[in-house]
C-alpha cells in the first residue's frame, strides 16, 4: 500500500498523494479566486463525507479558523494541502474512498484489470454504432412489453426472470442471423 507521508517522523506528502491533494482542490476550489471559500468548501466536505452541510457548522468553521492563517475566508492550495498532512490516516483514506481513490491512492478508474473491456468493446458503443443491433433491441423491447403478460413459466405461473430469458434469447437469435 502506498503511503500517504513520507517514511519517519516527517509530515511531507509523497508526489502521488500530493498529486491527488492537489486535483482534489482543483475540483473544490472557487476557479476565480483560486482559493476555496466556506461555499465550495461544503460541497468538498458532502464530497468526503456523503453528507449534507451547511455552512453554519462548526466543521466548516473549524476548518478555516484552524487552517486559514490569513484569516481572510480563503483557503489557499498550501493550506489545503496543510489540512491533509496533519489530518488522520483514516479520515484521509475515508476521504480518498468517497473520490473512488484506493488506498494504493490509484483512482479506481486507473486499475485496469486482466480483461477489462475498452469503451469501444462495450455493449453500448456497439449499440450506438451499428443501427442494425439498435433497432433489434427496439423491437425487442416491443416484443418483450406486448408479451409480458402472455409469457408463462413452465410452472404455470408469470416470472420476470422467465421473461427476460426470453427476450435475451430472442435478442441473441436476432444478433447471430
Amino acid at each position: 500500500m502506498e503511503q500517504i507521508t513520507d517514511m519517519g517522523q516527517s509530515k511531507d506528502l509523497n508526489p502521488k498523494a500530493l498529486e491527488i491533494f492537489n486535483w482534489m482542490f482543483d475540483l473544490y476550489c472557487d476557479e476565480e479566486l483560486q482559493a476555496m471559500t466556506k461555499e465550495t468548501c461544503v460541497h468538498f466536505v458532502r464530497g468526503c463525507t456523503g453528507e449534507d452541510v451547511k455552512i453554519s457548522e462548526g466543521r466548516i468553521q473549524n476548518i478555516f479558523s484552524s487552517y486559514n492563517k490569513a484569516n481572510d475566508g480563503k483557503l489557499t492550495r498550501e493550506e489545503f494541502v496543510n489540512f491533509y498532512k496533519l489530518a488522520k490516516r483514516d479520515a484521509i483514506y475515508n476521504n480518498l474512498e468517497l473520490h473512488n481513490i484506493q488506498k494504493n491512492l490509484c483512482r479506481k478508474r486507473d486499475h485496469v484489470e486482466e480483461g477489462f473491456l475498452s469503451r469501444f468493446e462495450m455493449p453500448r458503443y456497439t449499440m450506438s454504432g451499428r443501427e442494425d443491433v439498435f433497432q433489434a433491441l427496439l423491437k425487442l423491447l416491443d416484443m418483450f412489453f406486448t408479451e409480458m403478460t402472455r409469457v408463462v413459466t413452465p410452472s404455470g405461473t408469470s416470472s420476470v426472470c422467465y421473461q427476460l430469458t426470453v427476450l435475451c434469447s430472442r435478442l441473441y437469435l436476432k444478433l447471430i442471423r
